[in-house]
């Protein structure tokens, strides 16, 4: 994934979001040894079977790690990009810009969140009835700041662009709108305004 902006911050989950699935993986792992001389004792197949239980620890525990390393957010200038690893070659990436935020909320949901102060982000979006989750951040509370302080930044500097420009250079730029999008295009968008 290949992001042309400025990053300003990237967060990967709480490494302690993982803490139950490596000790599954760990658990398989000893049980494998702890169960090796039984095993060997019904021939080729209590091999198989230890050998299946050592290589399925091993993927299980690296499924973790590639998971822990590649769901992140990453906050840029003008957009939340949230890439999420679904399985071993699958990512989903969600791009959230900054103008499509209604609010930000973080969320502390439970025992374990609350004693290691692992915090869910709820973003909610415009025009959305259910907002999006993405749980498990150490600086959630850091987070959220940094999403409303960008996202007013980034409304901010639209409100200071569009004052800016004189009436001669506002005719300009539609001229120019309107040569690049085509005379129809532009009568339309021109025509949705009144």
């Amino acid at each position: 994934m290949i992001i042309k902006e400025e990053i300003i911050r990237l967060e990967r989950r709480s490494f302690l979001v993982y803490f139950f699935q490596l000790l599954v993986s760990l658990i398989i792992l000893c049980s494998a040894f702890f169960f090796m001389i039984p095993l060997f004792h019904f021939g080729w197949w209590g091999i198989a079977i230890f050998w299946f239980l050592i290589i399925l620890s091993f993927f299980y525990g690296l499924l973790i790690l590639i998971s822990w390393r590649n769901n992140k957010l990453i906050m840029t200038r003008n957009q939340v990009v949230a890439v999420l690893q679904i399985g071993f070659f699958s990512q989903k990436i969600l791009k959230i810009n900054y103008g499509k935020i209604s609010n930000v909320n973080v969320l502390f949901r439970g025992l374990f969140s609350i004693i290691f102060r692992l915090g869910t982000i709820e973003i909610s979006l415009v025009g959305e009835n259910e907002p999006i989750y993405f749980s498990g951040f150490r600086q959630a509370g850091a987070i959220q700041e940094l999403i409303l302080r960008l996202q007013a930044e980034l409304k901010s500097g639209e409100e200071e662009f569009t004052k800016k420009l004189t009436p001669s250079q506002l005719i300009e730029l539609a001229r120019s709108l309107r040569q690049k999008l085509g005379s129809d295009i532009f009568r339309k968008i021109a025509e949705e305004g009144d």
